[in-house]
């Protein structure tokens, strides 16, 4: 029966460190991706001004040129951060808590068989 909590308890550990794992770099690249890059904004203000002068320009297809002065991936982790995280760590959570039942339930049943053939 020991043996069987401390299972329990060594799967657990490694569930919860996974999903800290997760939760900790999506923080991370939130901190990275806002961190005030001078470059990543002059390029985006470029890509910007070449895409308004692009849309002057006669072609088949027209094209609103975008309105936002700052780069997408910083209004988006930046405003919605929250719905990212939650995301970020419940979706790998149920696809990770599930795989991890599976392998666990195949460790045993092989574990037990040698029990029974030895």
């Amino acid at each position: 029966m020991g043996r069987i909590i401390t299972s329990l308890w060594l799967w657990l550990a490694v569930y919860v460190a996974a999903l800290a794992g997760i939760a900790v770099f999506t923080i991370h690249l939130r901190d990275a991706t806002l961190a005030d890059d001078a470059q990543t904004r002059q390029s985006w203000q470029q890509w910007r001004q070449a895409e308004v002068k692009r849309d002057a320009e006669p072609g088949p297809i027209q094209r609103a040129p975008p309105k936002s002065r700052e780069p997408p991936m910083v209004v988006l982790l930046r405003d919605n951060f929250g719905v990212i995280l939650a995301a970020s760590v419940v979706f790998p959570g149920i696809i990770l808590g599930f795989l991890m039942i599976v392998v666990r339930g195949v460790v045993r049943e092989t574990l037990d068989r040698k029990e029974r053939t030895a």
